[in-house]
Parts: C-alpha cells; structure tokens; sequence
C-alpha cells in the first residue's frame, strides 16, 4: 500500500507515531475500519501495542488528512456522501490538469518513463489477480504526475483528495479488474501524450480519465447505499 512520505525527526516517539498512522491509514483505505467506526486511543493502543502518546499524534494526523473527524467529541472514520463525493471530485478534476501540466513543464522524457512503470506494474499485478496491488499501482500513476511538479502545496492537496475517496475506490465493486482494464488503456493515452509533449492532449486525457472514474464510483456507492 502506498503511504505519505514519512517524516524524519529522529525522535523514537514519532517514529512510532508513523507507524500507527500507516497502519490505521490502511486499515481505514481498504474497509477494516469502517466510515463512522470510533477510533479510541486506548483500544488502538493495545491493539496495535504501542504507546498512546504515538497513537494521539498518529489521530492528529488522520484528521490533516481529511481521514477521520470529530463527532460529539469522539473521533471516527470519516465517511463519504454522494455529494461529497462529486465536490471531491471536481475540486480534483482542477488540481490535476494543473499537475499534469507543470510535471510536463520538467523532464518530460524521465515523466513518461515512470508512468509507464507504473502502467506495467498495474498490468502485472491484474495478470496475478491481485486487484488491491493494482488499485496501489493505479493510485502510484497519479502519485508519479503530483511529485514531479515540485509543488509542495499542490501535492498536499491531492493527497487528501485521493484520501477521501480510496476508502470506496478499494471497496467498491465499481474499482474491480472491468474498470482497471479501461484504466490500463486510459493511462496509456495520458502517457502517448506526456511523450508526443501535447499539454492540452495530456489535460483532456485525465479530465476524460477522471471523469469515467467518478461516474464508476458514483454508480458503486449508490448501489451500496440502497442494498
């Protein structure tokens, strides 16, 4: 699974405050812990057998990321409605055709290059039927564009978007190896893009990307909502 950079500051504490983080942060993406689900320091405490301290920062940091919430007091998985869901995704829709855009600003040749790592992994990983590890290659695409922007701020804002929909995406019936395949030819559009050097291409080919990608969502959550 990927995970947010950890952060370095050599303190034995904060290490095991990352630890905790990437542990609930999976469990969270991939429907252990469920939206609404309380999460209590003392019982992730245990659970995870580590100190509260590290655990308390480690719910500082779900919260930054837009992973859990407060709720009369109590802290939960966060949750995720229709509407939310398409506000998300339009705020997305924008943080994106800005990101393909100043990642082909830099080097164009090395951007091609990792996407398309990322485009074989995905295939390698729906080949072996593993579709989780490929849902984590398919998130690794659009990871690959946000970091070669260098733009610190743009990516700290598409890591919370992507956070509050890859709870459904990996749930949902709606991410399983139908939409991955369309996903494999999409990505290969934005990369023949990225390549030929056309921006404006490389922009309609993610909007048109992401847009598939909602509606598949979309449909997935309704169905879950009236079953």
């Amino acid at each position: 699974m990927l995970t947010t950079p950890p952060r370095r500051t050599g303190r034995a504490s904060r290490s095991a405050s990352e630890l905790a983080f990437d542990a609930l942060r999976n469990e969270i993406l991939r429907g252990e812990l469920a939206p609404g689900e309380r999460l209590s320091e003392p019982d992730v405490s245990a659970r995870l057998n580590v100190s509260r301290t590290p655990v308390r920062e480690a719910f500082q940091q779900l919260e930054s990321e837009g992973l859990a919430v407060r709720q009369q007091g109590r802290l939960v998985v966060a949750g995720l409605t229709i509407t939310e869901a398409t506000n998300i995704h339009l705020i997305r829709l924008s943080l994106e055709k800005l990101a393909i855009r100043q990642a082909m600003a830099g080097d164009r040749k090395k951007l091609a290059r990792q996407l398309e790592k990322t485009l074989h992994d995905m295939r390698y990983e729906l080949l072996g039927g593993d579709t989780m590890a490929a849902v984590d290659a398919a998130r690794a695409f659009h990871e690959t564009i946000y970091r070669m922007t260098n733009n610190e701020m743009l990516e700290r804002f598409l890591i919370q978007v992507y956070n509050r929909v890859d709870q459904y995406r990996f749930s949902s019936s709606g991410q399983g190896p139908p939409r991955l395949h369309h996903t494999d030819e999409e990505h290969e559009r934005i990369i023949a893009a990225v390549r030929d050097g056309d921006v404006g291409t490389a922009e309609n080919e993610i909007a048109s990307h992401l847009q598939r990608a909602h509606e598949f969502l979309i449909s997935a959550m309704s169905k879950e909502q009236t079953a």
